[in-house]
């Protein structure tokens, strides 16, 4: 009898202490979410244009996201739209303000 108590007085021992390892862990994990939405990704996904090499991608930094278009043949890379630029031209179109 005194083994089953000593059994079951582990054991809830045992669970209590690791629920509390699982809280802690996920609070961890909640500061580098955080951290990763403010600086960035570091996935690209290439887009690639129909029957050729050159491909365009987004990136994700703490400002914001930017548009690329790169051509390897010529070894250019360059901003596929100016985000600012195109806010503004939206903001015409619309005459809905765009940030």
């Amino acid at each position: 009898m005194n083994v089953l108590k000593l059994s079951l007085a582990l054991f809830m021992c045992w669970s209590v202490g690791n629920g509390f390892a699982q809280q802690a862990d996920y609070s961890q994990a909640e500061k580098f979410r955080k951290v990763g939405d403010a600086v960035g990704s570091l996935r690209v996904q290439p887009n690639f244009l129909k029957d050729s090499d050159k491909f365009w991608y987004t990136y994700k930094t703490g400002d914001g996201t930017k548009y690329y278009f790169v051509d390897p043949a010529k070894r250019m890379k360059d901003y596929l739209f100016e985000n600012e630029h195109l806010a503004k031209e939206l903001t015409k179109i619309t005459t809905k303000p765009y940030n």
